[in-house]
Parts: C-alpha cells; sequence; structure tokens
C-alpha cells in the first residue's frame, strides 16, 4: 500500500504545478513566431529608403499597373539626368525632375538634334501594354523601392515597375 501510495506523490509531482486559469505555458525556444520573422528580417532586409537617391540608368520594364509585363520582346527605358526614353518611332520621351520620393514628368519630343527636316513619327498604334506604360508614366508622381529591389514609377492610379539592367 505504502509503494502505492509513494507512487501516486511521485506521479503527481511530475505533472508540475497547475497555472491558474488563463494562463499559458511558454514554449522553451521563447516565441518561435517572433524568431521566424527576425531571421526572415534578417535574411531579406528592407532597404533603409524607400526610395532611389538616382533613377539614371538603364532599365528594363518589368510591370505596368500592377501586372507583370509580357511580351516576346523586352522594352528598355534609358533615364539619363533629366530625360525618360526608350525605343519607339512615336517619338515619346518625357523630360522629368526628381526629388526623392516625387518625380514630375512631361512629354518631350524624342529627336532633339537639330536636323531638318525633322523625322514625323510613325502613325503605328503601341500594343495596349505600352499604351498603358506611356500613360502610367505621364501620370507618375512618386517614385519608391519595392522588395525586390525594382522601382515603381506611380500616380492617379496607374504604375510602372522597372528592374535595373
Amino acid at each position: 500500500m505504502r509503494v502505492l501510495v509513494s507512487l501516486a506523490i511521485i506521479a503527481l509531482a511530475a505533472c508540475g504545478p497547475v497555472l491558474p486559469e488563463g494562463e499559458e505555458r511558454e514554449h522553451p525556444m521563447g516565441d518561435p513566431a517572433a524568431v521566424a520573422e527576425g531571421r526572415i528580417a534578417k535574411e531579406f532586409p528592407q532597404p533603409a529608403d524607400p526610395s532611389p537617391d538616382t533613377l539614371k540608368g538603364e532599365w528594363r520594364l518589368a510591370g505596368v499597373d500592377g501586372k507583370p509585363f509580357e511580351s516576346q520582346v523586352g522594352v528598355a527605358i534609358h533615364i539619363g539626368p533629366d530625360r525618360i526614353e526608350f525605343d519607339n518611332c512615336q517619338q515619346i520621351a518625357w523630360s522629368y525632375t526628381y526629388n526623392a520620393p516625387e518625380i514630375e514628368t512631361a512629354r518631350t519630343p524624342a529627336i532633339t538634334i537639330d536636323i531638318v527636316p525633322k523625322p514625323l513619327p510613325c502613325a503605328m498604334a503601341f500594343p495596349p501594354q505600352i499604351e498603358a506604360m506611356v500613360q502610367a508614366i505621364d501620370a507618375a508622381g512618386q517614385v519608391e523601392r519595392t522588395p525586390e529591389n525594382g522601382v515603381r514609377l506611380s500616380g492617379g492610379g496607374r504604375s510602372v515597375l522597372l528592374f535595373r539592367q
């Protein structure tokens, strides 16, 4: 009998103290969700500055209005110190001013060399995604860096996603 009582006391002690109602035991590793979030933040840090210092460079069109740009032919966009250009016979280009994160664009003739007579733009219509890109750059008012290290120009409900080439 003493043996049974002793075993019962040992079994009860092994169960540990009963927690007051509403309290939960702490996980032995702390908060696993917080540990995972910290690890993700360390492996995939967000840029310190959400907008780039400069836009100058060669870019690839990756998306328009939140959708991926899908075409058999890519679109390269050159951004100089004060001008945005892409290869097109419609002679569309933009002058721009950039004061991070704000951008202001204005259409400007693509042909700036002083030749007479200047070439005339072609009458060919843009494919729908290129037309949407042109309208998005026309409306752009803000620039932000994306988590994927792209650059998004947006404004007026439109956007263009660019990646460096």
